[in-house]
């Protein structure tokens, strides 16, 4: 093991001499960080961290959507809508529906989650109306993003009791969606036609409560209940609404009077905000520790490192599952970092016993040391969709609190 670290110190002292600050995957496969290593122990304290607003989302596809709102008095208030394609089942496939009688249409979306209680019963008023333009194929969206719909008409206007025990979730669908599915067309002309929905949830008419959908699960279609004149016969043509047809997610934000009250950037010397959805993430920075340890110690191995990020007193008890870490460069480029890219296993997950986050650096710690030369430009923390409590934030103490955001090491000295 320690010929293998001494390598891989080699390889790094390598990149730094010819390599940009950007993180590399040379020699990652030469560390086990999660093999608990004999040595010295050190602490590094965060000298900067800030809470950065950032809505810049991608939602484009995505097996989960959500729709619905939720509010608290550190948040604000927050809600979610969904924009998707209804689409055939391939696209050479053509329907022929013209002069079918549409005796029902049927959109039936599988719940998964609901935030921020699943064991309660909400009562929710969605509204599903058509859209007025189209979901380009070639196009990015991101969670600001919104499309005109086809103002005066509604093919759903309801309010729906979702409960604990409901797996499938259905809409009948009125207004002119008959005359609208009844056609006979290619998939490129039926899509340029019918565009697709927007779904959302009428805020002041509803319990506060956010459901995720899959859109991936095989039960999530349109199914349009058919027969023909003189036919008692009733025929049944399913679209495409999830895999297949594409989708993305728009959030509102409305931070008036909350307590991070929608700043760009807010000092994480007290706390640190993480929210969902085109929310705040968190970017911290060790750079003068860590330069002195690189100073002090200029030929130490890094054999384990962690990040740990303490929860605030007044954090909301329902907690998001997972974070992700991403490296900054020096020209501000994202990377995630390599501890995340190469070793999985639940990194990054709440540890409920110490009521803290704990992400797993060494990888990342590493590079900085013999590539970056102690240098660290910051690191970007976000949320992962949580399945379980889709909508869920919490709060982290700062750095400069009694219990701070800190990095734990363990490293040897040649």
């Amino acid at each position: 093991m320690k010929r293998t670290l001494t390598a891989l110190v080699a390889l790094f002292t390598l990149l730094s001499a010819g390599c940009s600050p950007e993180e590399s995957d040379l020699g990652m496969n030469l560390m086990d960080p999660s093999t608990i290593y004999n040595g010295k122990t050190d602490t590094l304290y965060a000298n900067a961290a800030y809470s950065i607003h950032d809505d810049s989302i991608l939602t484009t596809g995505g097996t989960y959507n959500i729709v619905g709102w939720y509010s608290d008095p550190t948040f604000g208030k927050v809600s979610a809508s969904i924009y998707t394609q209804i689409a055939l089942q391939s696209d050479d496939q053509a329907v022929s529906l013209a002069g079918a009688v549409i005796d029902s249409a049927v959109l039936c979306l599988v719940k998964d989650a609901v935030f921020p209680n699943s064991d309660q019963a909400r009562s929710l008023h969605f509204e599903i109306m058509p859209l007025a333009e189209d979901i380009e194929a070639d196009s990015t969206y991101y969670g600001f993003h919104t499309l005109a719909v086809r103002e005066g008409m509604k093919y759903f206007d309801e309010t729906l009791t979702i409960t604990p025990t409901d797996t499938l979730i259905r809409f009948r669908l009125g207004g002119d969606i008959a005359s609208v599915l009844a056609q006979q067309a290619s998939a490129a002309d039926f899509l340029a036609s019918v565009k697709g929905l927007r779904i959302r949830v009428i805020e002041n008419d509803s319990d506060t409560g956010i459901v995720s959908f899959n859109f991936s699960a095989t039960k999530t279609r349109l199914t349009a209940y058919y027969h023909y004149e003189g036919d008692t016969i009733e025929a049944q043509y399913t679209f495409v609404v999830g895999s297949g047809a594409k989708r993305f997610m728009h959030f509102e934000h409305d931070y008036t009077g909350s307590t991070v009250n929608g700043a760009d950037s807010i000092d994480g010397s007290q706390r640190l905000y993480l929210e969902p959805y085109g929310g705040y993430n968190i970017q911290i920075s060790f750079d003068s520790m860590l330069r002195a340890f690189h100073s002090a110690h200029p030929m130490a191995e890094i054999h384990y490192a962690e990040l740990l990020l303490p929860l605030a007193a007044e954090a909301p008890a329902i907690h998001p599952d997972s974070l992700i870490a991403y490296s900054v460069g020096s020209d501000g480029k994202l990377t995630q970092v390599a501890d995340q890219r190469y070793f999985q296993g639940g990194d990054g997950g709440y540890q409920n016993r110490g009521n803290y986050y704990r992400l797993r650096l060494s990888l990342h710690l590493q590079h900085l040391m013999y590539a970056n030369g102690g240098r660290d430009y910051g690191t970007r923390l976000m949320l992962y969709f949580s399945r379980r409590t889709p909508g869920a934030r919490t709060i982290l103490n700062g750095y400069s609190t009694a219990n701070p955001v800190k990095i734990a090491l363990t490293y040897t000295e040649k």
